[in-house]
This record gives C-alpha cells, structure tokens and sequence, in this order.
C-alpha cells in the first residue's frame, strides 16, 4: 500500500488538480462515472468516506492494458485555504487482466493523529501511465463526498484571513488652522497591514480589520504656526479595534487609534501621552481600491503657545489584497 499525502495552503485550486486538468489528453472526459466508449466504471468504497479513513476506488480492467503500462489513480479537491489533506494518487503495481476487479488505496492521513482529508466535494480520475511515465486519456472519472469524522480537528474549518495592505499614497495631506495664522499643509505617509475574514466577496459590503502599522506626519522647515524647527512624527497604531468598513455602494469608513495626543498631529503641540482615534469617512476612488479617498477633522485643539488650532486629515489609501 502507498501513502502520498500533500497539504495544500492557499485559496487556488491545487496544483495536482491543474496538471491533471491542464496538461492530460484526458481533461475532457465527461462529469459521469462512464468514460464514453471505453468501458469503465470507477467508484468509492465506501461511497463518502470520512475524513480519516482510506481513500478506496474500485474498477475492472478491460484486457487492452499494455503489459509495460500500469493503471493510476488520482483523488483531489480544493481545499480552499484550509490546512487539509488535499490530494493523493495511487498507482497500482503489476500487470492487470482483463474483466480483474482493481483495488486503489490510499491510507488514511493521520500518521500523527492529527492529518485529515479535507472535507468536501472530491473527484477520482482514473488513467494509465506507460513505462516512462506518460499518461493516457482518461478513462473514467467519479465524485465522490468526504465527510467529518468524529474526532475532526476544529483548527481544521478555519479557512485563513486574506492580508491586505494599506498604502498612504502621497497626495495625502494634513492641514492645520489656527486662528490668526496661515494654513500649515503637512504631507502625511506610512501604511497598515489589515486582514479580510474569509470567505468574503468583493462587491458586497465588507469590513478590513486593521492590524498593525503607522501613520508618518511630514512638517515644513518654517513653520508659521509655531516657529518649529524642520519635524517629522510617526503615529503607531495603538490599542482598540482598528477597521476599515467598504460598502458595496462606495462608501468608506475607517476607525484608527494612533499613540499619541491629538496635539501631537501639529507637530508643534507636544501634547500628553495617550491615544487619539481617527474617524475617517469617503468613497472609493474611479480607481476602486486604488484610491480610497478619507476625511476627518480634529477640532477644539490648543497648542503650547496658547493658539486654538484644528486638524484636517485628507487621507488617500491604496487598498491591496494579497494573494498567500
């Protein structure tokens, strides 16, 4: 008996399923349990095992096999991002003759007790390889279900977050007014790393929950507000839930606790230590994530020397999903 066990981490479909599909004469044989023409019938023993027993496909040789070709079986599914046992292929030794009931095995994956078969939708795909390797056109393939077993590791239906990353894009600004003084404008950089739940579907209303990163805020060498010299701030993320809500019709909202004062943003009030939450409010860019435009304003701020000054934030967010 040969135990082949692959486990397959990621949200694409598995390589062996690809190469199966992609590369073999035999892509184009039909969903049914009969190949057409050629005769064979594969099925599962049992019909839906469960997640920690063998994997059994059974069918008939039909007498045409070329004593130096041998029959092969793959099994597959998706496993759609969870850490689960996603293929397995046998190969069965020896020549077989025709009208023989063939036996394909492949033994349960819990070497360590804790391996499993993905539960889900699977297909069987059976197919000759000859003696160097080279495979036939198919000849029958099957699907088949695999069910929980009893003991199913819970860790196991967690499907990993998607990472996403969030840019400040360069035309992001942060203006400062105080009264009787000019406008400071002062560019604003940096990025946050964030995570989507899966599943989840673009073009629905769906929530990024932000994880970590920073906020840089960039000053003028002059300063009209408070003669300054040249500075420049980095704002952490700081405790508290820290998201960004994307609704299917534009709208955007983000909820980002920064520490540090609020003073602090004018990069001339030194401020008390502690945590200044952001509340940001816009719409997705023409561009979509691309360029998520957000505002907010920070008001009744009072500065060292005494001046009433207020914030204005105009952040501009590239929104990336990253693939694992």
């Amino acid at each position: 008996m040969m135990r082949l066990a692959t486990t397959w981490r990621g949200r694409g479909i598995p390589v062996l399923c690809a190469v199966l599909f992609a590369c073999l004469p035999g892509a184009a044989v039909a969903a049914s349990k009969n190949a057409p023409g050629k005769g064979f019938q594969l099925h599962l023993v049992p019909a839906s095992p469960n997640a920690a027993e063998p994997l059994v496909a059974v069918f008939r040789g039909n007498g045409k096999l070329k004593r130096t070709a041998r029959y092969h079986v793959s099994f597959f599914t998706n496993p759609a991002g969870r850490s689960c046992v996603a293929s397995a292929q046998r190969t069965i030794a020896g020549f077989i003759t025709g009208g023989a009931r063939v036996k394909a095995s492949v033994a349960e994956p819990i070497a360590d007790g804790t391996a499993r078969w993905c539960p889900g939708r699977w297909t069987a795909q059976l197919y000759t390889l000859d003696i160097e390797g080279r495979s036939s056109p198919g000849l029958a393939q099957t699907h088949f279900t695999v069910r929980k077993d009893v003991h199913f590791p819970a860790s196991m239906n967690q499907v990993p977050p998607t990472l996403v990353s969030l840019t400040v894009l360069d035309s992001s600004t942060l203006t400062v007014r105080a009264a009787g003084r000019p406008d400071r404008v002062l560019g604003l950089g940096g990025s946050f790393d964030g995570e989507l739940p899966n599943p989840f579907v673009l073009n629905t209303d769906y929530a990024i929950k932000v994880t970590a990163g920073e906020l840089h805020v960039r000053s003028l060498v002059l300063d009209p507000v408070c003669g300054a010299a040249a500075l420049g701030l980095s704002f952490p993320l700081g405790p508290g839930a820290s998201a960004v809500e994307i609704k299917r019709d534009g709208h955007v909202s983000m909820s980002v606790p920064l520490l540090g004062d609020a003073r602090n943003l004018t990069v001339c009030g030194t401020g008390t230590p502690g945590t200044t939450t952001l509340q940001l409010a816009g719409m997705l860019g023409v561009t979509r994530l691309a360029d998520t435009a957000l505002t907010t304003t920070v008001d009744n701020l009072v500065l060292d020397n005494g001046l009433a000054a207020s914030v204005s934030v105009d952040l501009h967010l590239q929104i990336t999903l990253i693939d694992p």
